[in-house]
Formats: C-alpha cells, structure tokens, sequence
C-alpha cells in the first residue's frame, strides 16, 4: 500500500525569522565573520546552540531507519516531539494502523507493543540505540546537541571545526564541523555535524564512547534541519522527516540577547 504524504499547515516564516534574528543578534552588531568569532568563541557557541530555540513543539510523520545486532530495518512514525519534556512516536505498520508506541525523554527510553492481547514493554536508561537520551527531544524539534554551559567549558575555532571540550559530568568533546551561511551582512554558522567523544574512565570502569552525527536537508526559512544520523561502532540510526508541522514559542517568552562587538 502507497503512504501519501499529508498536508501540513506552513509554519510563520516571518515570525521564526524574527524570533532567529532576535536570539541571535541586534540589529547594530557588525557583520559576523569566521575571524571575528574566532576570538570571541563564546558568542559562536551561543549562536549554534540558540538554532531552532523557538520551537516549542514538533509533529508529524519520520521514517526512520536502524541497524544495530539486535535491529535492522526501517519504518514509518508519527512524532509529537515537545520542548522540555519527551518524543512520543507511534510506530506504523503496512496499513499505516499503529505498531507499538515508543517514549523517549531525558531520564528513560520506553517502548510499549502488544503481543497476543498483552503488552510487553522494554525500558532503558541513558541511551536510546547509540543516542544520548538527553539529545532525544532536541533532535526531533530540529535543534544541535549543546554541552550545559558552564564555567568548566573551553572553546576552539580552527577554520570550519568548532571544538567544545566540558569537564562535567565526564570530560567530553564536542567537535563541530561548521557551514557559514550567508545572510545579507552576516555570517551565521550551520553545524553539519557533530562528534562527540566521552573519554575512558577505567577508575569509574567507564569505557570511550563515540557519536558521530551528521546534519542534513537544513531549511533556511526555519533554521532547522529534516534528517539527521547518528553513527556509533554499536549501530546506526537515520531520522528524516516526510511531513513536520511545528509550533513557535510565542514572542514575549523570549529574551533578545546582543553579541558583543567583534573585530573583521
């Protein structure tokens, strides 16, 4: 049976927009450049991290796919993805009827499926597949994994990679592999990719991990992407959504910041 995709209500361009240009600068900050936030790299994190802010709310239709030692496949799901709270995701089968349902928020990854009249569930903590649970919402609003800011965190722009490295909870790297997007006198960066790299703790018996997460089909009209994958030597997981519909934190919940002056 064929999926026809439905239609889906445009998001307010003009209002997204604005809220992207209030969150990210003043209209009197001078044009931004790859060399003026080299040395200002707390303001390029800012930027990065402050990327599909406004949205509090993303539904509609993924197809995804997995492949890992216990699963490999891919299948459609409806998604109701919601700001500072969990990714709900209805699995659908050929007939597009739902399969199993399976719930995703920063503490635990929940998937519930009936077999034979009863249903079985499976629970688990900290990571879904190779993904860190609290990127899990982040990810389906559309918005870039960012380390908790804090006074630990040190920052590096060395041409296009953007390399955050936190000490809390675990010495991590972010590493950020950036695009500069023109628009009129400003240089904005896009991240096309993410590695994550949590080092070894043999005293905790903590081992290295690594996630790798490319960025795809970014929208310029809304500042968020439409596919992401997330790599890991455990498995593979691609997102790409076929039809999303997103709802905007209303203008006077959110707070104008200015970028500090920086020099061509």
């Amino acid at each position: 049976m064929s999926i026809q995709p439905k239609k889906t209500q445009k998001p307010n361009i003009k209002k997204l927009s604005l809220n992207f240009l209030l969150l990210c600068a003043c209209s009197s900050t001078p044009s931004w450049t790859p060399h003026g936030l080299s040395e200002n790299p707390e303001a390029l994190f800012q930027q990065i991290c402050q990327l599909g802010s406004s949205i509090q709310k993303a539904t509609g239709e993924v197809r995804i796919k997995v492949n890992n030692p216990q699963l490999s496949g891919n299948f459609y799901a409806e998604v109701v993805a919601t700001k500072n709270s969990e990714v709900h995701l209805t699995i659908l089968d050929l007939l597009r009827g739902p399969q199993a349902s399976i719930s995703i928020n920063p503490q635990r990854y929940l998937i519930q499926q009936e077999e034979k009249g009863r249903i079985k569930e499976h629970v688990e903590y900290e990571h879904w597949n190779s993904i860190p649970l609290a990127w899990s919402i982040d990810l389906f609003l559309g918005k870039i994994p960012c380390p908790q800011k804090d006074r630990s965190l040190s920052m590096d722009l060395t041409d296009h990679r953007f390399i955050v490295q936190s000490k809390y909870p675990l010495p991590t790297q972010w590493i950020y592999t950036l695009h500069w997007l023109k628009k009129g006198n400003q240089k904005i960066p896009i991240p096309q990719s993410l590695q994550w790299i949590q080092t070894a703790q043999p005293s905790l018996r903590l081992q290295k991990k690594e996630v790798d997460v490319q960025f795809e089909s970014f929208e310029t009209s809304t500042f968020t992407y439409k596919k992401w994958k997330a790599h890991s030597a455990q498995d593979n997981i691609e997102c790409q959504w076929k039809e999303k519909k997103i709802t905007l934190q209303p203008a006077e919940a959110l707070q104008p910041t200015s970028s500090p002056t920086t020099k061509k």
